[in-house]
């Protein structure tokens, strides 16, 4: 399908030699307002480009119709998350070839956090900032969409301890749905000499009511 009645990304590109990616969380569709506050915080404080994207799915499911929530869940259908981590590589690559930045940051929350961690292994040189909200590095089915083929923690493990950028884990006190060991222990594996930080915040894992901490973290982690 290619007539879509609704965005599947936004770039917003600036002045700026720093490109930053965010990741998305699971289902998520680009536009949620935490990473929307963010990405606009961000831009107008000159800090980095941006690019906000919807991981592809079976848009065929919307039949051509605006999407209804459970069919951002209908539309992964048969994706695994080696399709995630691929996707976000060629995202990766799209703007190393077509922005040529000299810094490239990222973002990824929940289970995009941990799509972020796998990646930020890669050795790519010009990535040189992560910030991982919650990441998600146990899956809690191996069956089921896209869960499938999930790494091993030896897979996160290695991938982490690889980077050597600054790097930030954060996790909301009050998060329900992703276990604080997880980041803990993704934070502990990291070997990176420069700054490591890790960041327990007063909020639940969709940061309800505290859009202002995401942000927050946003303008800590990506300073100019």
């Amino acid at each position: 399908m290619t007539n879509l009645p609704f965005k599947t990304y936004q770039e917003t590109v600036i002045d700026s030699p720093n490109f930053l990616i965010f990741v998305q969380g699971s289902w998520a569709p680009w536009n949620n307002p935490n990473n929307v506050a963010a990405s606009r915080a961000i831009t107008v404080k000159g800090i980095a480009s941006v690019l906000l994207y919807d991981s592809r799915r079976d848009w065929s499911v919307t039949q051509g119709r605006e999407v209804k929530w459970w069919q951002w869940i209908e539309a992964f259908d048969g994706k695994t998350y080696r399709d995630e981590a691929a996707e976000l590589r060629e995202k990766i690559e799209h703007v190393r070839k077509d922005y040529k930045p000299k810094n490239i940051f990222l973002s990824g929350n929940s289970y995009g956090g941990g799509l972020a961690a796998l990646v930020s292994g890669d050795g790519i040189p010009e990535l040189n900032r992560v910030l991982l909200f919650s990441p998600q590095i146990s899956s809690p089915s191996a069956d089921v969409n896209i869960y499938g083929d999930f790494p091993s923690w030896e897979e996160f493990s290695a991938a982490i301890s690889r980077y050597s950028g600054e790097l930030t884990v954060a996790h909301g006190n009050k998060d329900a749905v992703i276990g604080i060991e997880q980041s803990v222990r993704l934070f502990e594996a990291a070997k990176t000499q420069k700054l490591k930080r890790l960041v327990l915040l007063p909020t639940d894992h969709s940061f309800s009511n505290a859009a202002n901490l995401y942000v927050k973290e946003h303008l800590i982690a990506f300073r100019s």
